[in-house]
């Protein structure tokens, strides 16, 4: 089993629309790639958050269209969470412990977000940030995917085999074009 593996089977969720599904992987892309990163953090999930943190640009600017450079935090009535808290608490910890997302969230295609009823969208999109997030990680350099795969950033088609271990190129193209997923 592999990072690549598990981003190929997210990749392939996201190609279903099925969000939750392609989460799965994804958390567990993010926790492999977080341990490998930040070995000398203790705690599993001080190292995820870090890693959502390190890459805020990322994920935020393939999920909103804009870099947040602090992320979002949202005030729900059981208190404050800060978006990596969020990915972390409410997403991460309740599909791999509770095998379902969290009540308080849920994610629809495009990249609209908003708090609503004490209930968070989230955009799809965000998911495509937190695959780049792995896939830009210099500790995956080594990592491919199961089958060949493409992105069109604008008129470009971007082999995603070829983006492993480097972010400042997928910022790059992101800051070009934005990701649209063939």
């Amino acid at each position: 089993m592999s990072i690549g593996k598990r981003i190929s089977e997210a990749l392939k969720k996201l190609d279903e629309k099925d969000f939750e599904g392609a989460l799965i992987p994804i958390c567990i892309a993010i926790a492999a790639t977080s341990t490998k990163e930040n070995p000398n953090i203790n705690g599993d999930g001080k190292k995820y958050k870090t890693m959502l943190r390190d890459n805020v640009d990322v994920i935020t600017f393939a999920g909103f269209g804009i870099i947040l450079k602090e992320g979002i935090g949202f005030e729900l009535s059981n208190g404050s969470k800060t978006w990596d808290e969020l990915l972390y608490h409410i997403v991460r910890c309740n599909l791999l412990h509770e095998a379902k997302l969290g009540e308080q969230v849920y994610f629809e295609e495009g990249n609209a977000f908003g708090l609503l009823d004490d209930k968070i969208l989230m955009p799809a999109e965000l998911l495509y940030g937190m695959v780049f997030a792995v896939i830009g990680s210099c500790s995956n350099s080594n990592e491919h995917l199961e089958e060949k795969r493409t992105i069109a950033f604008g008129e470009i088609n971007i082999d995603l085999d070829m983006l492993w271990g480097d972010k400042v190129k997928i910022m790059d193209l992101l800051e070009k074009s934005g990701p649209k997923q063939q």
